[in-house]
């Protein structure tokens, strides 16, 4: 076999040992939400709305909702690595 398929299955060895070791699970992901907002005007209609959501279904172990803004450089920077 040549240098790269070697080169591939040991990216995939070594890919898959880290997620066996990895400690997190899907359950910690739930334990929180993030909503991504693009404009300060989506901030303000969306802030009552998690606040209300917090309050009330924060006691029934209900995940958190957090809000995060992102400005047209970090938004960008996301979608490139999307791709």
């Amino acid at each position: 076999m040549s240098l790269g398929v070697w080169l591939i299955i040991a990216t995939g060895v070594v890919a898959g040992a880290l997620l066996l070791m990895s400690t997190t699970t899907i359950e910690d992901d739930r334990e929180r939400m993030e909503l991504w907002v693009f404009a300060d005007m989506h901030v303000r209609l969306y802030e009552p709305v998690i606040e209300r959501w917090n309050e009330e279904q924060g006691g029934a172990g209900a995940p958190a909702v957090e809000q995060t803004m992102l400005g047209v450089p970090a938004l960008q920077r996301r979608m490139l690595a999307g791709f």
